[in-house]
């Protein structure tokens, strides 16, 4: 048999390549191959010629060599006593082949029953461990540096669990452990998925699920520092937290970051700050639309209030920010304007300009450019504004002026005191601090402001008024 259907399978470098469980793995060591069914401890340990037994595998590997032992798929074994399995030769990798059920499985019969690692720089990685009997104390035991762990433990029933599935030493620094921890919501047993001792600089990745009493990750007994936990947490039945990460000895520096499955939303925290969820249902609710006029003052929205809160002018400590811009522009109306009619034309008669409604203005400056140039011809023209109440036409300028055939770019202003109604070819005027050049401002009550011109000529003329409403609700607009 060939290790793939490759003639004498496949190798890169002389290192067989594996399936799962065998990415990541050294150059220049042995392979030692294991397989329960088809090998024997007195075999070379090659694909076809296997040992039968992890502890054969162990006993012919080299430490620090980079040696790596492969467990082939379906591989099992049972654990009868403290150190029945023990990983005694330092920089070992024990690989297990196999997806799913076919991964290697070790059975843990006794609850003293141990997979004991106690020699540095071990790698332990696609292998499943159950328990044959209820309240397995450390099934999985790391008393070495440098070690990792990528195993799943896998509780038989609610009524045969391991008490945790690892456990450490205060030796077990620089510990890696990737665990999946599948156990019963009606279970008893079970205290803690992993239990650290004095671990220093430890990365732990967990997925548990099932029910416990005191923690999925605990530090007990001597403190550890620096550690980091992550993963996904459902404690059956706790859902403020309070399982995830338990510091029981006191003293430990350590962080977590997860999703709580039981609480439904992720979480974080550690040594230096309460671990606590991200709750984002509260900021949504704190973001949504509060009542009308609310004095909470308690969350955000509050603060920035409803758009139907009341306008307020004086300053307070509980109004909204809404109340206050709605106060800022109840003021604003008083502030200068300005509205445009860039279509206007010179008529026999009168032109409307601007129409003036719900109120009276103060007109700071009216002001035309012609932007087609006025047809040729004597052609007298002036402002008139005809009020509404009463019904009459106002003479706006002094007198009527001759516009005959002015350019585009000429600019038509009112000034000085009486009101002179003023073309000025250039355009561009220079005002000076007198009234010989300053545009004439007028009380305006309704009404409608007209162009009179006493013939009609071709040309356009864009007219442009600023002004400042004398009430809230007073208005100009361009007359159509």
């Amino acid at each position: 048999m060939t290790l793939t259907n490759f003639p004498n399978g496949l190798t890169s470098f002389g290192i067989p390549l594996l399936g799962p469980g065998g990415s990541d793995l050294p150059v220049g060591g042995n392979y030692w191959f294991v397989d329960l069914a088809t090998g024997a401890n007195g075999n070379v340990g090659g694909f076809d010629s296997p040992l039968q037994t992890l502890a054969g595998a162990i006993s012919r590997a080299t430490a620090n060599n980079n040696d790596v032992i492969v467990l082939m798929p379906g591989y099992t074994e049972t654990i009868a006593t403290a150190g029945g399995l023990t990983v005694d030769k330092a920089g070992l990798y024990i690989v297990g082949l196999g997806e799913g059920a076919n991964r290697p499985t070790f059975t843990f019969s006794a609850t003293a029953s141990t997979f004991l690692i106690t020699a540095a720089n071990t790698v332990v990685r696609n292998i499943i461990g159950v328990p044959s009997i209820d309240s397995v104390v450390a099934p999985f035991s790391v008393a070495a540096a440098n070690c990792e762990l990528d195993i799943e433990w896998q509780d038989a029933s609610a009524s045969v669990e391991a008490l945790r599935a690892v456990l450490t030493t205060a030796a077990a620094d620089n510990f890696t452990c990737n665990l999946v921890y599948k156990g019963f919501t009606a279970g008893n047993a079970v205290v803690n998925a992993i239990r650290l001792v004095g671990c220093n600089n430890g990365r732990i990745n967990v997925d548990y699920y099932g029910v416990l009493t005191t923690a999925v990750v605990e530090f007990l007994t001597t403190a550890c520092t620096n550690i980091e936990v992550y993963g996904t947490f459902y404690v059956s039945g706790t859902t403020d937290f309070s399982k995830n990460v338990v510091d029981t000895v006191t003293g430990s520096t350590w962080g977590v970051q997860g999703w709580d499955a039981a609480a439904g939303m992720s979480f974080s925290g550690g040594s230096g700050s309460p671990v606590g969820g991200n709750d984002y249902a509260a900021v949504v609710a704190n973001q949504a639309v509060p009542s009308p006029d609310s004095t909470a003052n308690v969350l955000e929205r509050d603060v920035v209030g409803n758009k139907a809160d009341a306008l307020i002018t004086e300053v307070g400590t509980t109004d909204s920010v809404a109340a206050y811009v709605k106060g800022l522009v109840s003021q604003m109306w008083a502030l200068p304007r300005s509205v445009e009619k860039l279509d206007g034309a010179v008529l026999l008669g009168d032109d409307p300009l601007f129409t003036i409604t719900d109120g009276p203005v103060k007109i700071l400056s009216i002001t035309g450019i012609v932007t087609t140039g006025i047809g040729a011809g004597t052609t007298s023209v002036k402002l008139e504004l005809d009020t509404t109440t009463p019904a009459a036409t106002v003479q706006m300028n002094a007198g009527a002026v001759d516009i005959d055939a002015d350019a585009a770019g000429t600019s038509y202003r009112s000034i000085n005191t009486t009101s002179v109604f003023t073309p000025v070819s250039a355009g561009f005027v220079l005002e000076a601090n007198s009234f010989a050049t300053n545009d004439t401002t007028f009380l305006a009550p309704i009404g409608t402001i007209m162009f009179n011109s006493d013939a009609a000529r071709a040309g356009v003329i864009a007219w442009y008024l600023s002004y400042i409403p004398l009430s809230p609700a007073s208005r100009v607009v361009a007359a159509a």
